[in-house]
């Protein structure tokens, strides 16, 4: 009975000091965060990785697991592959209308032009 009670204290202390140990890692607002790094909450805790960073809670163990440097940095360049073909696809719709502006404004000049020589030829 004796020997119950004592491991269920010591069980109390180490769960307690691992708590500790788990809050004094998270990261704490009052410190300044360095240029393009972010804090992400994951379950309780909040950590400092790299802006963009996926960031997973993995297995029943509670590991965390920040995405490698290749797979961050593939990502990235995906995202801006697609967000350049995007800004290429919104410029050349641009410039055919602005294209169909200019020869409409060509149009109108035109016909501003002739009606003033018509008005002018009638008076």
């Amino acid at each position: 009975m004796r020997k119950v009670g004592v491991s269920a204290i010591i069980l109390i202390v180490l769960i307690m000091v691992f708590l500790a140990c788990i809050q004094d890692s998270s990261y704490t607002q009052e410190e300044e965060i360095p240029e393009g790094m972010e804090i992400k909450k994951v379950g309780d805790l909040q950590i400092l990785v790299p802006q963009g960073a996926r960031v997973e809670k993995t297995g029943k163990g509670g590991l965390i697991a920040v995405e490698s440097t290749s797979e961050f940095t593939s990502r990235k360049i995906m995202d801006l592959e697609t967000r350049v073909n995007k800004t290429e696809e919104t410029q050349n719709t641009l410039v055919m209308k602005l294209d169909s502006i200019e020869q409409r404004l060509s149009k109108i000049e035109k016909d501003i032009e002739n009606s003033s020589l018509v008005s002018k030829d009638g008076d």
